[in-house]
């Protein structure tokens, strides 16, 4: 995950160099990267039924834990 942040951070910053710290945050956030791995995945042509299933756990993980930094942000717990 801490490649993909570099990778995304580096080729936002090569495509525009002028881009501000809080442009370059915003591109890494969860949310944001979720719908990176899809791309990632297709791009490397990493399309198999294996690899798709792996993209799909990493992307449950990381909206698990994005889910549980906004309910610690507004003070709930999870629903079960």
């Amino acid at each position: 995950m801490e490649l993909m942040k570099k990778l995304v951070r580096n080729m936002v910053k090569d495509s525009i160099p002028d881009a501000t710290e809080e442009e370059l945050n915003d591109c890494l956030r969860l949310k944001t990267l979720l719908s990176l791995i899809d791309i990632f995945y297709e791009v490397s042509g990493m399309t198999d039924e294996e690899n798709l299933a792996k993209a799909e756990k990493i992307k449950s993980a990381l909206e698990q834990r994005r889910e549980a930094i906004e309910r610690a942000r507004q003070g709930t717990r999870p629903t079960t």
